[in-house]
């Protein structure tokens, strides 16, 4: 039975109509599930071919973003995973540090990686992320910035009072008296009397 005959037998399933799907081919060939998984797959797989490396000369395959989507959901319509055990290369994310372009990512040969790189590298996404949310933070409108302090301060203060916590306990097991844990428990104090915590 050819793919055209098995799809017009679909037609006359008892599926569920998958959303945004309607002119497709692939119609009433899924369960609602199976179309969300998929799709999710698709958006996990987009991480790894974003800025996709020509391998023999390093220049970037420039697929755009629309073209890149489509392709990948039909690699997770056909199985297409990815696997970090397999993987010879890994993402290093350049996020834009303006917080308007998509990330840019450059992609290193895990042969070359050490401990130290990896850090590094982690920390410099750290830094432009930041820079990134500054510029966000700088942009919004004065009602936004309250709603973004009202949603968002809570959260934050409870994270930094559990890890100032964590720290001071940590630094108190290494010695009861360490200036580190003792200006930690300062700072946590001078917050608290604040307000801030």
């Amino acid at each position: 039975m050819g793919k055209a005959s098995r799809l017009k037998r679909g037609k006359h399933s008892q599926r569920p109509r998958i959303p945004g799907i309607a002119e497709s081919p692939y119609i009433d060939a899924f369960t609602t599930e199976e179309w969300e998984e998929a799709r999710a797959r698709a958006d996990k797989l987009l991480l790894y071919f974003r800025d996709a490396v020509n391998a023999l000369n390093g220049v970037i395959i420039g697929i755009d973003d629309a073209t890149l989507q489509l392709l990948l959901l039909h690699a997770a319509l056909a199985g297409v995973t990815q696997d970090d055990d397999l993987a010879l290369i890994r993402r290093k994310v350049l996020p834009d540090e303006t917080g308007r372009l998509v990330d840019a990512v450059e992609w290193i040969p895990k042969s070359f990686d050490t401990p130290e790189a990896l850090l590094a590298d982690a920390e410099e996404e750290a830094r432009r992320r930041k820079a990134a949310m500054d510029v966000q933070h700088a942009q919004m409108s004065p009602d936004a910035k309250k709603a973004f302090d009202r949603m968002f301060r809570p959260a934050a203060e409870r994270a930094f009072s559990a890890g100032t916590t964590h720290a001071a306990r940590r630094f108190e097991a290494d010695s009861d008296q360490t200036e580190e844990a003792k200006a930690l428990r300062r700072q946590a104090e001078r917050l608290r009397q604040e307000g801030k915590l």
